[in-house]
């Protein structure tokens, strides 16, 4: 019997040892990749995982029993190595978290002097958007164009990546169909050579969505190409919803790439809406979507609200939605709606 329980122990402390052992190689395997993360989650991550595996370590470590006479007499014997990586890794990771935390800050500075600081005031429509960056500062971008002839030119487009390098080039895109519209270049136009602009200047895995609409507030028409972007949607009649798909593929990735220019009618009443997939891809802890299906309900809900009220019901439902599960991504939002003048005299 002594010598089975003699046993039972020696195969307990046994195992914890190879534990250890275990765990060190873990973090000496790790090292390399957890200090090669690239963005801010990835490296928090890893920084809560390293910290994991220190504690793990400890809790398998039977040193924190022994003596303290004991303790020194065994100090300078008993991996050293261990709490230098420790320290080490620690120190490098917490740094680059704050370096992560300073390119951020920096990214959302130039991503909201980027947006519309006014919303133009067109005769007989009314524009409302709404804005609200993730905590790594996502790729979303819209705009508004007043040009010579009067129409108004809009967009809604998505950057792929986060952070610095993605505002750096929604600020190239801004100059360089600014440019394009003062040019009076067409929207086709403008989109072609956006692509092939973007197709030089991106890094190779990168891409950009974009829906561009010229809208004639006379003719209350509105001529539209939509690359590869989540389609917004028209609300006519209170009842009808029609999404704007026409158009061609995301921009970027491929040269000279051909595109189709759609076109819609804006009648009295009917509401435009415009959105990026930070709200239709937005995760609830049960990994359930949001989807363009409960978005399409919320805009036919709320109908008879004002833009401002139905964008900022929306933005409250996905976060209500999302629960504890803080959205990932940029949400954007962008209503234009014609109005009724019979109700405006």
């Amino acid at each position: 019997m002594e010598n089975n329980n003699k046993n039972n122990f020696q195969n307990s402390q046994k195992n914890k040892e190879n534990r250890i052992k275990e765990i060190i190689k873990e973090i000496l395997g790790n090292k390399d990749s957890i200090l090669e993360t690239s963005s801010f989650s990835e490296t928090v991550y890893s920084l809560n995982k390293f910290e994991t595996l220190v504690k793990d370590f400890e809790k398998y470590d039977r040193r924190k029993y022994e003596s303290e006479e004991t303790k020194k007499r065994f100090i300078d014997k008993r991996n050293p190595e261990k709490n230098r990586i420790t320290a080490y890794l620690l120190e490098l990771m917490k740094n680059k978290i704050t370096f992560f935390e300073n390119e951020l800050n920096i990214a959302s500075t130039i991503q909201n002097k980027l947006m519309p600081q006014n919303i133009p005031n067109i005769e007989g429509y009314d524009i409302h958007a709404l804005y609200s960056p993730s905590r790594e500062v996502g790729g979303d971008y819209y705009d508004f164009y007043i040009a010579n002839d009067g129409n108004i030119y809009f967009l809604i487009s998505d950057v792929s990546g986060k952070g610095l390098p993605s505002s750096l080039t929604v600020a190239s895109m801004k100059a360089y169909i600014t440019a394009q519209i003062e040019e009076n270049k067409p929207i086709i136009k403008i989109i072609k050579n956006l692509n092939n602009f973007l197709n030089e200047t991106l890094i190779s895995d990168k891409f950009v969505t974009m829906f561009i609409g010229k809208l004639d507030p006379i003719g209350s028409s509105i001529s539209y190409i939509n690359a590869g972007h989540n389609p917004p949607i028209i609300l006519k009649n209170g009842n009808e919803m029609v999404e704007l798909t026409e158009g061609g593929t995301i921009l970027g990735m491929f040269k000279d790439l051909s595109f189709d220019t759609g076109s819609i009618q804006f009648s009295e009443d009917d509401i435009l809406a415009l959105y990026t997939d930070g709200i239709t891809e937005a995760f609830n802890s049960s990994k359930e979507m949001f989807s363009k299906d409960r978005l399409k309900h919320f805009i036919k809900t709320e109908y008879n609200k004002s833009l401002k009220d139905i964008a900022e019901s929306i933005f409250n439902e996905v976060k209500l939605f999302c629960g504890e599960n803080t959205p990932q991504d940029d949400i954007t939002l962008l209503f234009i709606r014609k109005k009724n003048l019979n109700e405006h005299k």
